[in-house]
């Protein structure tokens, strides 16, 4: 199924469906099935709906949101906004300034190029976030972003002086409610804050400091 040059709306059907956005601000819908949906030009809207999606932003300011199931989306360039739910996503933001937002179930959020927000828990988009999650926050300055009960995190790439990690909608407030040491390995800096638990790939505990959070 393609849609035209206008603004248009598209709507799969219960099966694995192929759905194409041209030029214009479409709205694609997946529904049920293992769906491939791809937005074009123009600023889009496309919902996966339940089963393992592969979801394409393309160009434009696009929002990209997940279902039930496996979900593999990609933002595209430009500053786009993904959504995981249910089943164990992956979120590629792409070129552009991203938020990214896990949910239930162990997901992989890479911000790619630009200043990204990386969602993880109780937050004003997602609710729960208990799963095994992994953050990849690309070039330049990103924030990690934790709130609520959020499971177990590892952030491969934490950038010192540059990214952040944000304590949002939870009840820690200064460094005093962290504690932050070295994992069994002696390889990387665990964080726990009670609620979760966060990874971030170096050994060098001295690094993590106040001015590396936002509370």
């Amino acid at each position: 199924m393609e849609a035209g040059s206008g603004n248009d709306t598209v709507r799969g059907d219960h099966g694995n469906d192929v759905i194409k956005g041209q030029d214009g601000a479409d709205r694609l819908y997946g529904n049920s099935g293992h769906d491939n949906v791809g937005g074009n030009s123009g600023d889009d809207v496309i919902y996966g709906g339940y089963g393992h999606d592969k979801i394409y932003g393309g160009l434009g300011n696009d929002a990209l949101r997940g279902n039930a199931g496996n979900d593999i989306m990609y933002g595209g360039s430009h500053n786009d906004s993904l959504f995981g739910s249910e089943g164990n996503d992956k979120l590629y933001g792409g070129t552009g300034a991203d938020v990214l937002v896990g949910s239930s179930g162990d997901d992989t959020l890479n911000g790619g190029g630009g200043n990204d927000k990386l969602y993880f828990g109780q937050d004003a988009h997602s609710r729960g976030g208990t799963g095994i999650d992994i953050a990849y926050g690309g070039d330049g300055a990103d924030q990690f972003i934790f709130g609520g009960t959020s499971g177990w995190t590892q952030i491969a790439d934490f950038e010192d002086g540059v990214d952040k990690i944000v304590f949002s909608d939870s009840d820690i407030n200064s460094m005093s409610d962290l504690s932050i040491n070295r994992d069994a390995n002696n390889d990387k800096v665990v964080i726990d804050y009670g609620d979760g638990i966060i990874r971030i790939e170096t050994n060098d505990v001295s690094s993590v400091g106040a001015d590396d959070f936002i509370f």
